[in-house]
């Protein structure tokens, strides 16, 4: 992408910075003949715009898949301070050369393993649908969503469609008392209460030995599943399942876990649960 488009997408994440939440950081990488880290995560500043204003586009190949492995690392940071939601924002027109790696690999082994949404922008003034078709396919596989543009001066309105999306996917809020709402999967629509205390509730489908707390049908979830607990500020999960495993804001947990958003995302089987730290007490 050079030119206008580059120019168009850079003024586009310059509203996307616009955008964003007071507690937010973001993450800059570039991709070409090499993948760059731009920036660690960071408030978002004229100085970093400054940066990306300066750079130039002259890259002959796109390592686009290894851009996305190399996001998928920095989205595995857990430093202080630093938000347990994450998502992943592209804007590109699909096409990989050069990082020999295969689509099908980052989708099995990444992106299913991974469970952080990734909103993409597809532009190919070439309209070579085979790559955005893929673009597509990645972005819908992750939880997130595809906007296609086929101009470069409607960036800066789909970033921040984009931006609202992720906003509007990271930041439901639940009506109290219902603390725990199922969101997406064969349940959808199921609520339940997460009380303060040490014995916590079980999340689950039904067992001839274990009754759940929630009580799930996806078949893709184990009797028991996971453990929630909470405090005044803070609630955890453990995964109980010996053959299934449990994402929390993307990430794969085990042993018990605290955390302290105000939201959170938990992922089991084909089923998505929020819950909102708010209405806990």
């Amino acid at each position: 992408m050079r030119g206008d488009p580059y120019r168009g997408a850079i003024e586009a994440i310059a509203g996307l910075f616009n955008h964003m939440n007071e507690n937010d950081v973001v993450a800059v990488l570039t991709f070409g003949d090499e993948v760059q880290t731009i920036t660690d995560f960071t408030r978002p500043t004229q100085a970093l715009f400054d940066i990306l204003q300066r750079i130039t586009p002259d890259a002959q190949k796109t390592h686009f898949y290894e851009a996305i492995q190399r996001a998928f690392i920095l989205n595995k940071l857990r430093k202080t301070g630093l938000p347990t939601r994450r998502a992943i924002l592209v804007i590109t027109d699909g096409k990989d050369e050069g990082s020999g790696i295969r689509l099908d690999d980052l989708l099995n082994n990444e992106i299913k393993q991974r469970r952080i949404p990734i909103y993409s922008v597809g532009f190919s003034k070439l309209r070579e649908e085979k790559f955005l078709d893929e673009l597509k396919r990645i972005s819908n596989l992750s939880g997130g969503t595809y906007v296609r543009s086929d101009a470069y001066s409607g960036f800066a309105e789909i970033y921040t469609k984009t931006s609202g999306d992720i906003q509007e996917q990271m930041y439901i809020h639940v009506r109290a008392p219902d603390d725990i709402l199922v969101t997406d999967g064969q349940d959808e629509g199921r609520r339940g209460a997460l009380p303060v205390g040490e014995k916590g509730i079980i999340i689950g489908r039904q067992g001839a030995e274990v009754t759940p707390n929630i009580v799930l049908t996806d078949p893709k979830i184990s009797r028991p599943h996971c453990l929630l607990q909470a405090g005044e500020d803070w609630f955890s999960v453990k995964n109980q399942s010996n053959t299934r495993a449990t994402f929390v804001n993307g990430i794969r947990i085990n042993d018990k876990h605290v955390f302290k958003d105000d939201e959170c995302v938990i992922n089991i089987g084909d089923t998505t649960i929020r819950i909102n730290l708010l209405k806990l007490n």
